[in-house]
């Protein structure tokens, strides 16, 4: 028992780790100036006749149509180039607009969710769309709701995801696109459903996935939108299809793609051949299209995909030249346009990517200047207009995380790269990294917070950098260190600073450290909200030096908002953040002190945002917490609140991210498993799966952030995939990678 769990301890010294941030707070980021050249989009969205862009700071930039106020800026004058209308915003998504009514643009706002999770809207309100309470018309951002997750909105309604999984809706509801079972208007948020995983609003109608893959239709249907083999209009939720993985709606059409990658599509008159089936049918019922698929963007009369390979393919109504093929001649079956895209958007009259590379390319319609070029000129092929700007993201959906990654080479020498604006990094800077940068010499162990960086050198001592706006660098003001001022400000610090000595492990939460002495003694420090630091009682108003809570402490692993503790006799121990039963002890009671999980032979703990995962003497793999994206890898996606068993034996090393795991085998093997939206599973699809799936072999070490992984193979070369917004991948590039990519060589394993 001894022996096995030193084995694993020392190879979970292994020096790599990373972090993309996605329950962070990003009022400290570092602002932006005003002009577009620094635009380096992190999520788009084409909306009507206007174009939405966030950059790395996260700075929000709009241009094109504006007559309803729709970009944000507080006018309703035309913008012929990106201007900055909004900041700390992680996501931002378009409403649709009817092509029957397109050049009057009557129904067109504008969502957003900062990185706090409040949602904000603007535009046109005559439906109650943005959710005030009022319906009038807004020119600037006005906050609607807290803790949202997803937001997708409508022609003149909206609807949103909060934390919890539970649906909300608000505006129009004359079709019962709400889908509470009356008709009716509503100009606030109003529950809907719960347990949903992912939505989207049509132009008058709703789909949404929940958790357990199933889709769901409600409202108009006079096309078939819906997918129900009618065209009966519906006020209440019907199922349409199973195993389903991502949803998309437009304005009278859908498509949808299934777990396996095959994408299907329905509704609209389809004259244009925008269901992509190789004629102008309708179909009141999904249609297969194609394979092989990775995501779907539909808007108007036209629709977009994404194959696991990197191509683009477009097809339907083609007048503005949206499909992008050279010609203005509309097209029933998919057209591949470009190659190694990342990302896809579309309007009803033009369509944004992102590449591999990180440049945006646009094409199509450009009466209002929403292609940003400065012209009014319409394009029937792709026109790259943020060369050298970096895109890392296109898309309405989720792309909040702001991510850092860092490895220890052979010699000692520790690299870190990605977002560094809290001098996470260490490098003496603010400004972020896109490939790796040597910031410290004899280094044995580095572990990363939220945004705050903690490391172990070769003779013990503990040296910590980044924020310490809740006290998780162990000090009480960064501004009192003894570094120069150069190298902090406020509460960051972009420098490394001693802590303290004699230290044998460390791990570093969201915004709370433990650490771990030779002696065996566990010491802990920073933010006490839900209890983490395991003293007895919760600390909400100053953060905290270290303390000493335990003794006899083998490994020690810190989460999001719970700590986990393996005892010299192999028990295991935790405390903190419970709500999903992260903890495992059959509650969802947080705890403000340790509480034993299991008696003994536990050799190895990871704990991630919501979830922990932990490996037996006998190699076995068992796991518990939040699995709503299938992470926790029991097949299902209901929370367990107690230990059960993932893989029976011969677990040599895991890892837990925000919602995906990570196992390597005693043979080699890669496992992950859990949300897989950026290619954080390393599968070459971004379809998330339940259960563990092999992806890579000859690996002897693997760390899972929030949506990327990093894996070291037993040759000592340093592979990433994932997502890569500011770099965090370290391959130069800002394009997410769904399968394994080489970084560097002769990386460090003890």
């Amino acid at each position: 028992m001894r022996k096995s769990r030193n084995i694993l301890i020392s190879v979970a010294m292994l020096m790599i780790s990373m972090l993309a941030l996605t329950a962070c707070d990003w009022d400290e980021a570092l602002p932006s100036n005003n002009s577009n050249e620094n635009i380096m989009g992190l999520s788009i969205s084409a909306g009507g006749s206007s174009s939405f862009a966030i950059d790395s700071y996260g700075n929000l930039w709009a241009w094109g149509y504006n007559n309803r106020g729709q970009l944000g800026d507080g006018t309703t004058e035309r913008r012929l180039k990106p201007v900055k209308v909004f900041d700390d915003v992680v996501s931002v998504t378009a409403g649709i607009v009817d092509e029957l009514t397109a050049s009057y643009q009557v129904f067109t706002h504008t969502m957003a969710i900062r990185s706090d999770g409040s949602l904000w809207a603007w535009g046109s309100n005559g439906g109650g769309q943005l959710g005030d309470g009022t319906i009038i018309e807004r020119h600037y951002p006005v906050k609607v709701m807290e803790d949202v997750i997803q937001v997708s909105a409508g022609s003149a309604h909206t609807v949103a995801i909060r934390s919890d999984g539970s649906l909300w809706g608000w505006g129009s509801n004359s079709v019962g696109q709400l889908g509470y079972g009356a008709l009716g208007n509503h100009m606030e948020p109003i529950k809907i459903m719960d347990d949903v995983a992912y939505v989207s609003a049509g132009y008058m109608y709703t789909m949404a996935i929940t958790v357990d893959g199933n889709l769901w239709a409600w409202g108009w249907n006079r096309f078939g939108e819906l997918g129900d083999g009618t065209d009966i209009m519906r006020r209440y939720p019907v199922k349409i299809m199973e195993n389903v993985a991502y949803v998309a709606a437009g304005n009278w059409h859908t498509m949808a793609i299934t777990k396996d990658g095959t994408l299907y599509g329905w509704g609209s008159t389809n004259t244009f051949g925008q269901l992509g089936g190789g004629n102008s049918s309708r179909s009141y019922e999904p249609i297969r299209v194609m394979d092989d698929v990775a995501s779907v963007s539909v808007a108007g009369s036209h629709s977009a995909a994404i194959t696991t390979d990197g191509g683009l393919w477009v097809w339907g109504w083609n007048r503005f030249g949206q499909v992008g093929d050279s010609t203005f001649i509309s097209r029933n079956t998919p057209q591949r346009i470009m190659d190694n895209v990342a990302q896809v958007a579309t309007a009803r009259g033009h369509s944004m990517a992102v590449l591999g590379d990180g440049s945006l390319w646009i094409w199509g319609s450009n009466t209002y200047g929403q292609l940003g070029d400065g012209t009014t000129i319409y394009r029937n092929l792709p026109m790259n207009i943020m060369d050298g700007y970096d895109v890392v993201y296109a898309s309405a959906g989720d792309g909040r995380e702001f991510g850092f990654s860092a490895a220890i080479t052979a010699d000692g020498g520790l690299w870190s790269w990605g977002y560094n604006a809290d001098g996470r990094l260490g490098d003496g800077t603010y400004t972020n990294s896109y490939e790796p940068i040597r910031v410290m010499d004899y280094v044995r162990k580095v572990s990363h917070g939220y945004n705050h960086t903690m490391v172990i050198t070769s003779n013990g001592e503990l040296w910590a950098w980044g924020s310490n706006n809740e006290g998780q660098l162990g000090v009480l003001n960064s501004s009192a260190l003894n570094v120069p001022q150069i190298y902090h400000r406020a509460d960051y610090v972009n420098s490394p600073f001693k802590i303290m000595d004699n230290v044998a492990h460390v791990s570093a939460g969201g915004t709370h450290t433990a650490a771990l002495t030779t002696d065996g003694e566990l010491w802990i420090w920073g933010t006490n909200i839900y209890g983490q630091l395991g003293i007895g009682e919760v600390e909400l108003d100053s953060p905290l030096l270290p303390s000493k809570i335990m003794e006899n402490v083998a490994f020690i692993s810190a989460g999001h908002g719970h700590t986990m503790a393996i005892m010299a006799d192999g028990s295991l121990w935790a405390w903190g953040f419970n709500a999903g039963g992260q903890l495992g002890d059959g509650t969802t009671i947080d705890r403000f002190e340790p509480v034993m999980i299991m008696e003994s032979n536990v050799v190895y703990v990871a704990a991630g945002f919501g979830h922990t995962v932990a490996i037996m003497a006998d190699g076995s793999l068992w796991a518990w917490g939040w699995n709503l994206s299938g992470q926790v890898g029991d097949g299902s996606s209901f929370d367990q609140l107690e230990p059960v068993r993932i893989i029976d034996s011969g677990v040599a090393q895991v890892s837990a991210g925000f919602s995906h795991s990570a196992a390597v085998t005693n043979n080699g093997n890669l496992w992950t498993w859990g949300f897989n939206e950026f290619g954080q599973l390393g599968n070459g699809t971004s379809i998330s799966s339940r259960t563990p799936i092999n992806v890579m072999e000859h690996v002897a070490f693997v760390s899972a952030g929030g949506n990327h992984t990093l894996a070291i193979t037993v040759d000592g070369s340093l592979w990433a995939f994932g997502a890569n917004a500011n770099g965090r991948l370290g391959d130069g590039t800002f394009g997410h990678r769904h399968t394994p990519m080489r970084v560097m060589d002769e990386v460090l394993l003890r």
